[in-house]
């Protein structure tokens, strides 16, 4: 008999989160549970425990609280806390917010259900082949037709009370082997035909089930190669800022560049250039709060504001393009710009 091991759980206690403040607190505990030995019994020669009640301890293991950014919390620093999985997925229903990765998840998981489902239905295809397919007999005289047998059968019972000879009963029984050959003639293609159309039916069905787990299969690894977006961006390729800046404009850090901040609602521009767009970015807008003076009025009058940006390799390019920028949007005399460009 071997030792009983110790049971370790881990689980989160004293778990908030407080929408208004975006505070969220939780504690992280390990609780381990061992059985208590409370004798020993001797067999062959052998000792083996008895145990009896059972220990238990509990370990803090981590303590959070503090104030978090939502959408970034469940996206990205979630993962960095290294909890399990099932923790995870608590504390992002606590919060409310399904993060790319987690719906990503769940569209896969639908996929392959729905893959599992038509394997499913192939193999109940196959079993109903072996289980409901017509039988083809073995032809024996008890299948053959009842009543051509009784027809036979009373005048050979009656003439064999009579004494009529066997060449008479044979030649009766002549006719009726004849007509149990016919009968099951008749019955062996009845069954081959209901055979081959229940044979059609369940090759059609298998075939369009197999295109359909084929197709799943393509649409689950085109899912699966996606990758995550989490700033989505028009069909001109502009971006969200206030979205941009929950994650502190992680798309473009160390990017070389100029950027063009665009408000949608009055159709203003801010042109602007930096060897660090993101963090450049991060001074007009960080946490889904703006810093710079120039965007404060229309930011908290629920603009929409976007932004797109341009790769420039040398610091004459930055300059050029920037300049141009400028001008093609008007950003000085009817924008954000206060100058005209650095030439």
């Amino acid at each position: 008999m071997s030792d009983i091991k110790e049971k370790k759980e881990i689980y989160l206690e004293e778990v908030a989160y407080y929408k208004d403040s975006q505070h969220l607190e939780f504690n992280l505990i390990q609780k381990t549970t061992k059985p208590k030995i409370t004798r020993y019994e001797q067999h062959n020669y052998e000792r083996y425990p008895i145990y009896g009640d059972v220990s238990v301890r509990t370990k803090v293991l981590k303590k959070f609280s503090r104030k978090i950014i939502p959408e970034r919390f469940v996206e990205i620093e979630i993962k960095d806390l290294k909890l399990s999985k099932n923790i995870i997925l608590e504390l992002i229903d606590l919060i409310g917010i399904t993060p790319e990765w987690r719906k990503k998840e769940i569209k896969l998981q639908a996929i392959s259900d729905e893959i599992n489902f038509y394997k499913a239905k192939l193999r109940y295809f196959e079993k109903e082949k072996i289980n409901y397919i017509y039988k083809n007999t073995n032809y024996q005289d008890w299948q053959s037709n009842f009543w051509v047998r009784l027809l036979f059968a009373i005048p050979t019972l009656f003439l064999s009370f009579v004494g009529y000879v066997s060449k008479e009963k044979a030649r009766l029984n002549a006719i009726l082997n004849k007509e149990n050959e016919k009968y099951n003639t008749n019955h062996k293609n009845t069954v081959d035909n209901k055979n081959q159309i229940l044979n059609n039916e369940i090759n059609k069905e298998n075939k369009v089930t197999s295109e359909k787990i084929d197709k799943l299969l393509v649409y689950y690894q085109n899912v699966e190669n996606q990758e995550i977006v989490l700033i989505k961006n028009d069909d001109k390729g502009w971006l969200d800022v206030r979205q941009a800046s929950l994650f502190n404009f992680k798309d473009v850090y160390n990017k070389k560049g100029v950027y063009i901040i665009w408000n949608k609602d009055n159709n203003k521009y801010y042109i602007g250039q930096s060897k660090n767009l993101g963090l450049r970015l991060k001074q007009h807008f960080k946490n889904g709060i703006v810093n710079n003076v120039i965007f404060a009025k229309d930011w908290y009058n629920n603009h929409n504001f976007v932004y797109r940006y341009e790769i420039c390799e040398s610091k004459d390019e930055l300059d050029r393009k920037e300049k141009q920028l400028i001008e093609q949007y008007n950003s000085f005399e009817h924008g954000y710009n206060k100058t005209s460009g650095n030439i």
